[in-house]
């Protein structure tokens, strides 16, 4: 099970067949995240490219969130709205027009209420 990421989350068996055609299954094994609401940004440190990924726990699928990216002194430099079709939302960033420092993401709930957050540090 080399380089499971977190879009192959789920049940894995190995079968393996011999030169004369026998077989045999292995146990299973359960590849599972218990994160909860979670944010994840990737690469960090970066050049203003970056790809972050939201976590929601939650039955009801294709839901709201906004992501909003603030800079160092506070000021609003990104503000975009993203669905999450499933339990894991992706969304491409590009702020290669922003200074070098440290920026800060949150993703706000439907009501504009902060719901995680993460640093973020762009290098030129």
């Amino acid at each position: 099970l080399n380089n499971i990421n977190i879009d192959q989350l789920g049940t894995y068996t190995a079968r393996v067949t011999t030169v004369q055609g026998c077989t045999a299954l292995s146990n299973a094994v359960v590849i599972k995240d218990s994160a909860t609401n979670k944010l994840y940004v990737y690469p960090n440190p970066n050049r203003g490219q970056f790809k972050i990924r939201y976590y929601i726990n939650s039955a009801q699928f294709s839901v709201v969130r906004k992501v909003v990216i603030f800079d160092s002194k506070g000021a609003l430099v990104y503000n975009q709205r993203i669905s999450v079709p499933f339990s894991w939302g992706t969304m491409d960033i590009n702020m290669g027009n922003v200074a070098q420092g440290n920026y800060f993401i949150k993703i706000l709930d439907v009501n504009e209420q902060p719901i995680v957050e993460a640093r973020i540090a762009v290098l030129r």
